[in-house]
């Protein structure tokens, strides 16, 4: 903060991610009948033994369910307010800082018979959140489709970088026509063995094998 030339800040916050764990303070507000101890239990099971849970076609009880997005719900709100603190600092340290907030994926809570963010690419996991903030042009644009590159590439664009080579879309002159989410091979089908060996054979039957592309417009999806 002493010092005068440009800034830039990166920070992951990993306590969305499995096994959800978020601190006492914040468990009470959402969690309903499952005592604190039993829940976090149970999405530490979770998060040890997803194949295995997937493999048994998720058999979560409604009160299970309630517990696991009750402690995402919760850490969310935890992760919100912490974000909440860098931005005012950020804003009561530097002169008109941009804020970027986004996600790299969301999470599966049951559907299609699966949990976390493996394999599929779907609205669930593929479609996250995006807030900026500060004295950028790319506050401007209305809602279109975007993608983490076009953010990079517009806001680069605005501080003069060379983005050329980018694929990105600038969002103030231009707008992105098709969204692609891609999900590799290799580490999906380490996860679809693992989920075979476990007794789910029929796993191959329901996920796509290979590479799969995934090509987003306003009208249509194309896998």
């Amino acid at each position: 903060k002493h010092r005068s030339d440009p800034k830039f800040l990166y920070v992951h916050y990993n306590d969305t991610h499995h096994p959800y764990l978020p601190p006492k303070s914040h468990i009470e507000d959402y969690l309903g009948s499952m005592s604190e101890s039993n829940a976090i239990d149970l999405s530490i099971d979770m998060g040890e033994n997803l194949h295995q849970i997937i493999a048994e076609g998720c058999p979560y009880s409604d009160e299970e369910w309630k517990a696991l997005t009750a402690l995402y719900d919760s850490v969310l709100r935890y992760t919100d307010e912490q974000i909440g603190r860098l931005i005012d600092y950020a804003n009561s340290t530097l002169t008109n800082p941009v804020v970027v907030l986004s996600s790299d994926h969301g999470e599966l809570f049951g559907e299609s018979g699966l949990l976390s963010h493996i394999l599929l690419t779907d609205e669930a996991v593929s479609r996250v959140p995006l807030v900026v903030k500060g004295p950028t042009e790319i506050i401007n644009h209305e809602n279109e489709r975007v993608q983490h590159i076009d953010v990079v590439t517009t806001l680069l664009n605005e501080i003069g970088c060379d983005t050329t080579s980018m694929q990105g879309v600038d969002l103030t002159s231009d707008q992105r026509k098709v969204s692609i989410t891609q999900r590799a091979w290799p580490r999906a089908k380490r996860n679809l063995d693992a989920i075979a060996d476990r007794g789910r054979d029929d796993i191959f039957d329901r996920v796509p094998e290979g590479m799969v592309t995934t090509f987003r417009t306003d009208n249509c999806l194309l896998n």
